[in-house]
């Protein structure tokens, strides 16, 4: 990880980062089942999960680099404006070894984020109103459901998301 801030003249700044990650991860996941655990009395244990007795050994390696480049820039001590760009990265997570969301090939989802904003600082309140951007490429995550035999099963889903709004900070 690197990152540096400039000083360009006495209301202007430049800002940069540089991030490499490099990750290998290696576990197993236990199989999961259902069963009816006996008791007739009652419906509640008929569809009971839990482990298998199955293990499925996971190995994950993962590595990605992000970069950023901001700018501020104050045109009086009540006015400034800022800016920033972002290409960044989101890696699976360790626990999608153990709850088994992952396997070869793993999806290192590409995020862009940018930014652009103005700050008004006055002597009893301030506020800062920035329009932002952000879009992951893909989206990759998991949740846990019942497939049709009622099973508690990890279904992974992948999407293109992309946001834009604005948000509005202030205090007095």
């Amino acid at each position: 990880y690197a990152a540096d801030e400039w000083k360009l003249t006495e209301s202007t700044r430049l800002d940069a980062g540089l991030r490499h990650q490099r990750t290998r991860q290696r576990g197993y996941a236990l199989g999961r089942t259902t069963q009816d655990l006996g008791n007739p009395q009652t419906l509640a244990d008929d569809n009971v999960g839990g482990p298998s007795g199955t293990i499925d050994n996971r190995s994950e390696y993962i590595r990605g680099t992000a970069w950023t480049l901001g700018a501020n820039h104050d045109f009086s001590n009540q006015f400034g404006t800022f800016a920033r760009f972002t290409s960044s990265f989101r890696t699976p997570t360790l626990s999608d070894i153990y709850l088994g969301t992952t396997q070869p090939p793993v999806v290192v989802a590409r995020v862009k984020e940018a930014e652009i904003g103005t700050k008004h600082r006055y002597r009893n309140f301030f506020i800062f109103a920035t329009a932002f951007w952000n879009r992951f490429n893909p989206l990759v995550d998991s949740t846990l459901a019942p497939d049709a035999s009622g099973n508690v099963v990890s279904t992974d889903f992948t999407a293109e998301t992309e946001t834009v709004g604005v948000e509005l900070e202030g205090s007095w």
